[in-house]
């Protein structure tokens, strides 16, 4: 974790995430930042393997 840093221009996290997690994480992302970070999706498809 990385205290008291500021990034000035637009940072791009890519990651999967299966889509009927996509609501929650919106939201609990939105009320850690204040409402400043969004969530894009890139309409690419998540496929979820068994281990």
């Amino acid at each position: 974790m990385t205290d008291d840093t500021v990034f000035e221009e637009k940072v791009t996290v890519k990651f999967h995430l299966a889509p009927e997690l996509l609501g929650v994480f919106r939201k609990k992302l939105a009320d850690a930042t204040n409402g400043q970070v969004d969530v894009t999706e890139d309409g690419k498809n998540f496929f979820e393997f068994e281990e």
